[in-house]
This record gives structure tokens, sequence and C-alpha cells, in this order.
């Protein structure tokens, strides 16, 4: 009995660390065309780390993420700006929790959308926490 649970738990670690790899290995970045404007895709070579005081934290209907998103508004010394995360039950899915008045820090790619600055997000610092939303090359890991 033993040996076909630790056989269960052999097959059950390697697929989740092949489905890992499969994730980390996709550099594609999808762009939607919703019709008046496109859905920024993630360019690496553009991004940009800004450091500020997080003002709000909202999940609304983001038409960038195609789902209810975690959005930061961040407060840098010189402007105020809109950070999408990633897909709310993503973070909700890993405990994953920035508070109101945080000091970070957003490493990510600058985008316009809707008339609005933003950015979207790879990597946020928040204190002794980093939560990384994208791979190093731009793919999201939900």
């Amino acid at each position: 009995m033993k040996d076909i649970v630790r056989l269960m738990l052999g097959v059950l670690v390697v697929g989740v660390l092949a489905a890992g790899v499969h994730l980390v290995s996709q550099n594609k970045a999808v762009v939607v065309n919703t019709g008046a404007e496109s859905i920024p895709k993630y360019d690496v070579a553009q991004e940009k780390t800004i450091q500020g005081v997080v003002k709000a934290v909202t999940d609304h209907p983001c038409p960038i993420l195609g789902a209810v998103g975690t959005h930061l508004t961040v407060k840098t010394d010189t402007e105020e700006i809109e950070v999408h995360l990633a897909p709310a039950a993503f973070l909700k899915n890993y405990g994953m929790a920035i508070h109101n008045g945080a000091q970070v820090s957003v490493t990510g790619v600058p985008t316009h959308f809707g008339g609005k600055q933003g950015l979207l997000a790879r990597v946020v610092m928040a204190g002794r926490e980093t939560f990384v939303f994208r791979a190093e090359k731009g793919a999201p890991y939900w």
C-alpha cells in the first residue's frame, strides 16, 4: 500500500514539475484585438522598475487580463499609476496579498490602454515578500 501511495505521489510531483517547466518555457505574448484597441503585449525590452506606495488595491473586470483582475494604484515621486497584476483568482489561489500603504518596487512594462497609463507587472516586491506574476520573458504564470 505504501508503495502505491509513493508511486502516485511521485507521478503527481513529476506532473506538476512538467507543467511548471512548460509554463516557464512559454515566452509568447498574446495580442487580442478588441475592435478599437489591441490588448498590449508584454515586451521585455520595455521593462522598467518603479518604486512607490500602494494607495489602493482593487479587483475589477480588466480587458487587459481578460478576467477580474487585481490592480494596485501606486504613488511614485512623480505620478500615480495603475499596476495590472494578474487575475484575482490567481492571487487568491496562492495566498498573495499586497496591502494599502505598502512600500513596493514593481518591475513591468509600461502600457497605455483605455486612455490610462498603466504597468503590466512581472515582479512586485513588498517588504520582505517578492511576488512573481510572469516569467523572465513575460509569459504570465496564470
